[in-house]
């Protein structure tokens, strides 16, 4: 495949390659380079955010700096090399400017979003604070973790192996299962979210068992905070539901039955 910047191409044939970085909890190089912070400027290269990465490398950055850090990187990340590399790349980084105004918004099934981005339905984004900092960054809504009123107990760690016919190994499965915060917690988050971002899309993943009545409960619930915020998520159900329920639905912009 063909590179678009070909200056990164002549950085990976020298082998200065910052893709090797272990991304350190507690990083050494950081610990012992008093003019950056090394590991924070890699940890932007390897997610992708060249323009943080270059914003936090001084102006009169010197690979001296990084010598000593460089001694210490477990993964043996030319630094110096790497941060000189980024100051060169400003050229292409002013190339991608006003990539911010393009318009990627959307609609889906009558929602509309501002891009076709959202968090999953998963642990990062099952709290305020995970949800918050990718609406600050971007993001266009969330899939909430699932709710439900069913009591949990989950297995630790949350991977299960999967194997194929013959028995064989073959990978793993994710095996975590509902929200660990109850329903009253989990609305209280969603209330919060749409007051601080009401233009983010947030999807109420629930789940219940009928014959418990617990689902029609939740759905009640939510379709009393949706009254109240003046607001329509969309309702993702993840188990069967009442059939005197279906006209009360009807006020919810989207249905997924599984």
């Amino acid at each position: 495949m063909k590179d678009s910047n070909p200056d990164a191409v002549g950085l990976f044939r020298e082998g200065i390659n910052y893709n090797s970085c272990l991304l350190c909890h507690d990083a050494p190089c950081s610990k012992v380079c008093d003019k950056c912070d090394p590991a924070r400027i890699l940890r932007a290269l390897r997610f992708e955010n060249p323009e943080l990465a270059q914003s936090l490398i001084p102006d009169d950055f010197e690979k001296s700096w990084v010598e000593e850090a460089e001694k210490l990187c477990p993964a043996n990340v030319r630094i110096g090399d790497v941060f000189i590399w980024v100051r060169k790349m400003a050229h292409y980084l002013e190339k991608c400017k006003g990539a911010d105004e393009i318009d990627l918004s959307c609609d889906i099934c009558g929602v509309k979003l501002e891009n076709p981005f959202l968090l999953s339905s998963s642990v990062v984004a099952s709290n305020y604070d995970m949800c918050a900092r990718a609406f600050e960054m971007g993001w266009a809504g969330a899939a909430f973790k699932t709710i439900s009123m069913i009591e949990m107990h989950e297995a630790s760690p949350r991977f299960s192996a999967t194997r194929d016919p013959y028995g064989t190994w073959h990978g793993f499965k994710n095996i975590e299962q509902l929200s660990v915060h109850s329903v009253e917690e989990n609305m209280e988050i969603i209330r919060r979210l749409k007051k601080d971002y009401p233009s983010k899309v947030i999807i109420a993943s629930i789940m219940g068992r009928t014959e418990e009545f617990t689902f029609d409960t939740m759905i009640c619930a939510f379709l009393s905070m949706v009254t109240a915020m003046r607001q329509m998520p969309i309702a993702a159900p993840s188990a069967s539901m009442s059939s005197s329920l279906w006209p009360m639905m009807k006020r919810v912009s989207l249905v997924s039955i599984s």
